[in-house]
């Protein structure tokens, strides 16, 4: 990276899974959202001489919708699980959108970042069959 570099783009993906125990006639709908912790704009990767580079995380593909906590105009992944006695494991795949900015110095080496994710969900209905 230099000051005249071009933005790296990047994809990947998040994924939640929601598992039911054994129990014979039961329904449960899970509804739950996927946070990214800390929310825009506090995201930046360090390295040894302590130089940061600031860098973002996106829900689409066009790189417009920031992944965050849902304030301050970051969005979230959301889903519902319906888990009953034929689907016992439910998994949403999520893809996840990076970019680190360009313009930026940077050395060569390894470099440290963290985002922690947040899952939030409720069981909506838990109904014996």
């Amino acid at each position: 990276m230099s000051t005249t570099a071009p933005p790296v783009n990047t994809q990947g993906t998040i994924s939640v899974t929601c598992t039911r125990a054994e129990q014979r006639n039961l329904s449960v709908t899970v509804p739950f959202t996927l946070k990214a912790l800390p929310p825009e704009p506090n995201r930046f990767m360090r390295d040894r001489a302590l130089l940061y580079l600031r860098y973002y995380m996106f829900i689409d593909p066009a790189r417009t919708r920031h992944w965050g906590d849902g304030t301050n105009g970051t969005f979230t992944f959301e889903g519902t699980c319906f888990l009953d006695d034929r689907n016992r494991v439910c998994t949403f795949v999520f893809p996840l959108y990076g970019r680190v900015e360009g313009g930026q110095v940077a050395l060569p080496g390894p470099w440290l970042g963290a985002v922690a994710s947040r899952l939030e969900y409720s069981f909506s209905g838990c109904v014996e069959q």
